[in-house]
């Protein structure tokens, strides 16, 4: 926003804090107010039970093929393609943890680009 101030012309603009300003960039950017209980209009989280125990049970065996596979890496006894699982198996693990902890939280699948 640009002032009109010069030596003939007074300045008669209001003067506004930076905060002001920012928030008012933030309105005119977001077209709308701010409202004034942000817990208001939460919509209500939804939790699939069956996945979240599922997912539980699911990690559970995981975790343990994962270490039974480190194991035999530990002692040497595998074969090279114990390391391409292992690393595959892990990322899935990873995975799957992130899936589960948006399920307890209540987070509902982020939605494509086809959505």
């Amino acid at each position: 926003m640009a002032r009109k101030v010069g030596f003939s012309k007074p300045d008669t603009e209001a003067k506004k804090s930076i905060a002001d300003s920012y928030l008012d960039e933030f309105r005119q950017r977001h077209n709308h107010g701010l409202s004034p209980d942000p817990y208001a209009a939460r919509p209500e989280r939804k939790r699939n039970w069956f996945v979240i125990a599922f997912l539980m049970l699911w990690l559970t065996g995981w975790s343990g093929g994962i270490l039974l596979v480190g194991a035999i890496l530990l002692d040497g006894a595998g074969d090279s393609f114990l390391y391409i699982w292992l690393t595959a198996a892990v990322l899935g693990w990873g995975v799957a943890v992130y899936v589960l902890i948006r399920q307890l939280r209540g987070i509902p699948p982020s939605k494509g680009k086809h959505d």
